[in-house]
């Protein structure tokens, strides 16, 4: 049960069409969002960062991953977070854009320069 996704909203429900969301339940949800990113560490939101560049990828917007993955970036080289910042790097690379090997470059040097896990080695 732990894995069930219950929104409160639709509990009482027979089926899909009795499943409405009222204004006010989405107000309270917009509300909780906005304050969980307002709380949100920079690392944290660098680690957003990356996973909506990987997504991009996916979906082959390459120009908009390699602008998230250097965001990403430009938030984890001053927190020292070197894993962070050769995953970034990743992105960038994977994004085939024109400085996409300047990126790859960047994450060889942190990998071979700072401790991190060597699985994450471009």
């Amino acid at each position: 049960m732990k894995y069930l996704n219950l929104d409160p909203s639709t509990l009482g429900a027979e089926d899909s069409e009795d499943a409405q969301v009222s204004s006010e339940l989405l107000e309270q949800k917009l509300a909780d969002i906005d304050s969980q990113l307002s709380e949100t560490t920079s690392i944290k939101r660098a680690e957003l960062l990356l996973d909506y560049g990987r997504t991009c990828l996916e979906l082959q917007r390459n120009f908009e991953a390699w602008q998230t993955g250097q965001q990403a970036f430009n938030i984890f080289v001053p927190a020292e977070d070197w894993e962070g910042a050769v995953l970034a790097c990743d992105v960038m690379f994977s994004a085939d854009q024109p400085d996409s090997l300047v990126a790859l470059g960047n994450g060889v040097w942190l990998a071979v320069t700072f401790p991190i896990d060597p699985e994450l080695s471009p």
